[in-house]
């Protein structure tokens, strides 16, 4: 690589910055522990429990709580299930740059208010069981998904 292709490379570097900065974009964290199963070949499975962290780009929590969810889906379905509960479950945390949490349960009230608050605020209590929220694959949707 010559002088000229790096200084190039640092440019881009810079405006793509800039343009982070300029459309107010944020940094969060998730956390995800995965509950589920592991293999080592030959039909047989463990239990095993794996924690990930990643980084979202997004202008406000919401945006960012979208994405943190769709990633914890796809962890739940990329992940064996537990052999005792047939399930893999995937428990999420987002922080805020500053290391505070996001309040899930109250992004979730923003997204979906509506005109049955008692339903919302059920489905709150079984989504969101201590506050974080919690993705389950079944068997039944591993085995639905590999037959798409």
């Amino acid at each position: 690589m010559g002088i000229k292709q790096f200084l190039n490379y640092i440019n881009i570097y810079k405006q793509l910055i800039s343009i982070a900065v300029m459309t107010n974009q944020i940094t969060y964290r998730g956390y995800f522990e995965v509950q589920g199963g592991a293999s080592p070949g030959f039909g047989v499975k463990y239990p095993d429990e794996t924690t990930y962290q990643e980084d979202f780009v997004a202008s406000n929590e919401t945006e960012a709580f979208r994405k943190a969810l769709t990633h914890a889906r796809r962890l739940s379905m990329d992940h064996l299930s537990d052999p005792n509960t047939n399930k893999t479950i995937v428990t999420m945390t987002l922080t805020r740059p500053d290391g505070g949490e996001v309040d899930q349960r109250e992004v979730f009230r923003r997204l979906y208010k509506g005109d049955k608050p008692l339903e919302l605020e059920e489905a709150i209590l079984r989504e969101f069981p201590e506050g974080n929220a919690v993705v389950v694959a079944t068997q039944l949707d591993h085995l639905m998904a590999s037959s798409l």
